[in-house]
């Protein structure tokens, strides 16, 4: 097994770190709020954006074979270098083997987390990449509830 690399660094340095956007394609946009949706939309084009000039690794866990194709908040991914994995709903992308390979390849040791849904998708996910010793951070700018009310 390959070992994680960790840095000493206050801050988060880009080479220990890998960015994972979990169902971040809106079949139905109408489902959230527009003016999430929007916020959402521009935080996901600069955070992968940076991403990839800090050569951090990108994930993006989809729910939905067509929204390989279609992406409704992910800007321009031809021109993005991300992993794509598509999951059934309501498997935790911690099921995924080929996601928790590809992953563990990397041997990133923090782990920055972002999509819809809170609540959900993005709370199972950290909470078992905690368990298997990663750092997490939510990115909650590009994370949205299905609740309006957590919003307030």
């Amino acid at each position: 097994m390959k070992q994680r690399r960790i840095s000493n660094s206050p801050l988060m340095d880009p080479s220990v770190c890998a960015l994972v956007l979990i169902a971040p394609d809106v079949p139905d946009a109408t489902s959230i709020d527009a003016r999430a949706h929007a916020n959402c939309k521009r935080t996901f084009a600069v955070v992968t954006r940076a991403a990839e000039a800090a050569d951090v690794p990108v994930f993006v866990v989809s729910r939905h074979a067509e929204e390989q194709q279609q992406s409704t908040l992910l800007a321009e991914p031809s021109t993005l270098r991300h992993r794509r994995f598509v999951l059934e709903e309501h498997i935790s992308p911690w099921s995924h083997k080929p996601f928790v390979d590809a992953l563990t390849a990397e041997g990133r040791s923090i782990l920055i987390l972002a999509g819809l849904w809170l609540e959900l998708e993005i709370l199972t996910t950290a909470l078992h990449a905690l368990i298997d010793a990663y750092d997490v951070y939510v990115l909650l700018d590009a994370t949205v509830p299905r609740c309006p009310h957590a919003c307030i």
